[in-house]
């Protein structure tokens, strides 16, 4: 067996060598320095207790160390003029100043101020005083914070839209001792405001925006129930029904006249109802006077007897004669009813040429609104407008609208008296005659067939240039192209029967350049629309 041969072991000990002075000193100066940061940062943080941390700037106002009512007076002096403004609101009709006094427009100053104190705190006393410290390296700017009253801006507009609402009238048919008197309908407005309030309210909040500023507000026309069209055929109704009835019985006749046909009517619905409407309970008293003279009493046959009493023949019986007041009521009542029904005269009104041909006139348009096409061209129109052949002077009303000046012209009475009684300004007078304004009109129209006007386009056009001042227009209707123009005689027709003739003529689109050039004009725009043909002439 071998021998083992012990092992000595060697045992080592770790010395840890104790620092030195100077690195002791390293020691204790960096725990000094931080002691000193720390107490510098509390220090900072307790500087700035009740008060704004440096680095914040509200609205440009910087409120860096300000205490609440430091930061208040500096916004008062730096905002203030942002309280401070008005916005003018206008329409066609009215007017208002919303001062921002009147709505309380204010900066916040509440908000602003509880939000810069508020900004960087919330933490510990180390985390305030480090915020405020990144303050100082890199200021942090917060928007002005501004508002208003909505309440108060609303009712301000309420307000407004109130002084600018005018209702709309109705046409009506006004029955007085000559006859009957159109009154003419008129347009209302209402003011709407929501698009002025979105503007209004981005004006208020927007601290750049300026102290005055003008807004539009938009008007919107309310059109009446009754048009002056419905009143026109509520015209035509009436005066039909209102001629005199003749009541005969045996030999006599009476008249029941038109003023007492009048006297029972009155109008009543609305738009295209509006009609005459007959009170039949009035009409037995207008027969109170012939009832007295048709009376008759009966006479029962007698005795002729002598002054002693004999008799000496025999006086025959008659019959008693009265009127049947409820059978002439109601032929009475049958004869109005049937006026007030019958097709009116007007739709069978028209032109016809002596070769026969029928050349319809468009009578029910002459009464309505101007159609779209029709608007395009009153468009063009200078003022002021001589509408010649202006009929019920629909074109004439149409541009007093639009706020031009305009006078219509017409040779038909019965065109010219529906005209005034719809408020138009018109002249019993011939485009021919002498008129006013001779070469100072800025537009003639000549609309409605009214190109035909005397039978010879040429001489009317030269007509319609001595009428205009310099660098005026004349719009004119025309015929499609093809026609040409055509010079004939026609006559007006009415319910079958034919009055005298007279001169008329069509100018087809086709035919036109020629025409203006020798009166004067050059054709500047040709338009078409719905089936018809317009052309502007400007003057040379």
């Amino acid at each position: 067996m071998a021998a083992t041969q012990p092992v000595a072991t060697e045992r080592r000990v770790l010395h840890l060598s104790r620092p030195g002075r100077a690195a002791r000193r390293f020691l204790i100066g960096s725990l000094f320095g931080v002691l000193v940061a720390l107490g510098a940062l509390l220090a900072f943080g307790q500087a700035y207790t009740g008060r704004i941390l440096p680095g914040i700037v509200l609205g440009g106002v910087d409120v860096s160390g300000m205490t609440e009512v430091q930061a208040r007076q500096a916004f008062d002096t730096a905002l203030g003029e942002l309280e401070t403004g008005e916005i003018a609101v206008a329409s066609t009709r009215a007017s208002t100043v919303i001062d921002f006094a009147d709505v309380a427009r204010v900066v916040d100053e509440d908000a602003m101020v509880a939000g810069a104190m508020a900004l960087g705190r919330g933490g510990t006393r180390f985390e305030e005083a480090l915020a405020g410290i990144r303050g100082l390296v890199g200021p942090a700017s917060y928007p002005i914070q501004i508002d208003y009253d909505r309440a108060a801006l609303a009712s301000a507009l309420d307000a407004f839209r109130v002084s600018g609402h005018r209702s709309p009238v109705d046409a009506q048919v006004l029955i007085g001792k000559g006859g009957f008197v159109v009154g003419g309908a008129v347009d209302g407005v209402t003011i709407d405001t929501d698009r002025v309030a979105s503007a209004i309210d981005e004006i208020l909040l927007d601290p750049s925006s300026a102290r005055a500023t003008k807004l539009e507000a938009d008007s919107i026309p309310i059109k009446p129930a009754t048009s002056d069209a419905d009143a026109a055929r509520a015209l035509t109704t009436a005066e039909r029904i209102a001629t005199g009835i003749v009541v005969t019985s045996g030999s006599r006749d009476w008249t029941i006249t038109p003023a007492r046909i009048r006297s029972w009517m009155t109008f009543v619905g609305v738009g295209p109802e509006y009609a005459p409407a007959i009170d039949h309970a009035d009409i037995p008293a207008a027969l109170r006077a012939i009832k007295k003279v048709v009376l008759t009493k009966p006479r029962d046959a007698q005795y002729l007897r002598t002054r002693s009493g004999g008799i000496f023949g025999v006086a025959a019986s008659s019959a008693g004669r009265a009127l049947d007041v409820n059978a002439t009521v109601a032929a009475i009542t049958a004869t109005l009813d049937a006026r007030a029904t019958a097709e009116p005269t007007l739709t069978r009104f028209r032109l016809r040429t002596a070769g026969g041909e029928v050349i319809p006139l468009h009578v029910d348009r002459w009464f309505g609104e101007p159609e779209p096409v029709e608007n395009e061209v009153l468009a063009r129109a200078v003022s002021p407008v001589l509408d010649v052949g202006c009929g019920p002077a629909r074109h004439t009303i149409a541009l007093a609208r639009r706020g031009a000046a305009a006078l219509g012209v017409d040779v038909a009475p019965s065109a010219v008296r529906i005209a005034e009684t719809r408020g138009a300004p018109v002249l019993h007078l011939s485009v021919f005659d002498r008129l006013p304004r001779e070469g100072a009109w800025g537009t003639v129209l000549l609309l409605d067939g009214n190109v035909g006007i005397g039978g010879d386009p040429a001489l009317l056009f030269a007509r319609a240039r001595t009428l205009l001042r310099a660098g005026g227009r004349t719009l004119v209707e025309l015929d499609p192209p093809g026609v040409g123009t055509a010079r004939f005689q026609v006559a007006i027709e009415i319910e079958g029967e034919t009055g005298a003739g007279f001169p008329w003529a069509r100018v087809g689109v086709d035919g036109l350049a020629d025409l203006a050039e020798g009166a004067g004009f050059r054709v500047a725009e040709v338009l078409t629309g719905e089936g018809r043909w317009f052309a502007r002439l400007d003057a040379r």
